[in-house]
């Protein structure tokens, strides 16, 4: 019955996503970097009631928010919810090549990170973070570099986010996370893995774009650093 009843506001949701017929399918640039629509359509663009896509890219091998896999839709992720869990995503691959025995957890809010929390767990990473200022996080979405547990769960319950993006959940995290109907919940087993496929950063300006290399993170050595006598 729950699944029946979970099926039926997600088709209720959908109704809700705004057309984006008139935009490509694919996106070619050159011969060897192809996009391709992801199969999830966004709610919305940059604002409500704009159309927009996600794309992924063909061959990309690391992870990625538009890989992960949905365990609860809620409402259709939107144009910023990308935005904000991507931002988070490299936020946290940053840090755990940097601080690789710690858990670390951050918040983003329209495009802005709210704030990072690094801890011996993830528990202990997302209170550190979200008592940076429990009012303003409000409508935020978290990304977590660990497993959410019930006791976690039960934290983030009590407050009001757009979606969670985790590494995992254990079965008991999920029964208290479903109880809000509206929560984006996605899962990313490879999101501490090391990285070696960065892919591109493509953005758009006006009357064109922008294309690069995305960059490579890496922490820095004593030995990288050395002191020059002028």
């Amino acid at each position: 019955c729950l699944v029946k009843e979970e099926r039926r506001n997600f088709r209720e949701q959908y109704r809700e996503v705004v057309s984006a017929g008139h935009l490509p399918r694919s996106i070619h640039l050159g011969n060897n970097i192809r996009f391709r629509v992801d199969k999830t359509p966004l709610r919305y663009g940059l604002s409500p009631g704009d159309p927009a896509r996600a794309y992924r890219q063909d061959g990309y091998s690391g992870p990625s928010v538009l890989g992960a896999d949905i365990i609860r839709q809620g409402k259709v992720r939107s144009y910023s919810n990308i935005e904000d869990w991507d931002t988070g995503l490299s936020i946290i691959s940053y840090l755990n090549l940097a601080f690789p025995d710690e858990k670390c957890v951050c918040v983003m809010k329209h495009g802005i990170p709210f704030a990072v929390g690094k801890a011996s767990s993830v528990e202990e990473a997302y209170v550190l973070a979200w008592n940076r200022d429990p009012i303003i996080p409000f409508g935020s979405v978290i990304t977590l570099s660990g497993v959410v547990e019930k006791p976690l769960a039960e934290r983030i319950h009590q407050v009001f986010i757009d979606g969670i993006l985790a590494k995992g959940y254990t079965d008991g995290a999920i029964d208290v996370l479903r109880k809000k109907p509206d929560l984006r919940i996605i899962q990313l087993p490879n999101l501490r893995n090391p990285i070696d496929d960065y892919g591109y950063e493509v953005k758009s300006v006006q009357g064109g774009m922008l294309l690069a290399d995305r960059h490579k993170l890496r922490t820095l050595r004593p030995e990288d650093i050395g002191v020059q006598s002028v």
